[in-house]
C-alpha cells in the first residue's frame, strides 16, 4: 500500500512541474535574444525568459596538454608534444536559425539546448 501511495505523490509532483520540448526560430541573435516558439507567430519570448547552453555562445577555452610522446611510423623514434593556448570558439545563434528548447517553470522558463537540423521536406 505504500508503493502506491509514493507512486501516486510522485505522479502528482511530476504533473505540477512538466518538462516539454519545444522548436522555435531565432529572431533576435543573443545577447538580445528573442525567439519564436512553435509554428505558432503568437508567442515571442525574450532573454528574461530565456537559458542559453553554453555550448551554443562564443566562448575561449584554455587547453594545456602535458608532453606526451607518440611513434610517428612503426620504424621511427617517439617525438614529443606539446599543446598549450586557447581555443576560441566563435559560432553562436543566428537569426532564423531553428533551437530545440525545454520549457519548464509552468512554460515562463525556455533552456536552448541545441540546434534544430531536419532533412525532410515536411519541416
Amino acid at each position: 500500500m505504500l508503493d502506491v501511495i509514493q507512486d501516486i505523490v510522485r505522479q502528482a509532483a511530476g504533473a505540477m512541474l512538466p518538462v516539454e520540448l519545444v522548436d522555435g526560430v531565432i529572431l533576435t541573435a543573443p545577447p538580445e535574444i528573442t525567439i519564436r516558439v512553435g509554428t505558432s507567430d503568437a508567442l515571442e519570448i525574450d532573454k528574461d525568459q530565456i537559458v542559453i547552453s553554453r555550448s551554443l555562445l562564443p566562448r575561449t577555452l584554455s587547453v594545456t596538454m602535458i608532453e606526451q610522446e607518440y611513434k610517428t611510423s612503426e620504424n621511427a623514434s617517439y617525438q614529443p608534444f606539446w599543446l598549450q593556448g586557447d581555443l576560441d570558439f566563435t559560432d553562436t545563434l543566428i537569426e532564423g536559425e531553428t533551437v530545440l528548447m525545454l520549457r519548464y517553470a509552468q512554460g515562463q522558463k525556455y533552456y536552448v539546448i541545441d540546434r534544430g537540423v531536419s532533412f525532410g521536406t515536411d519541416s
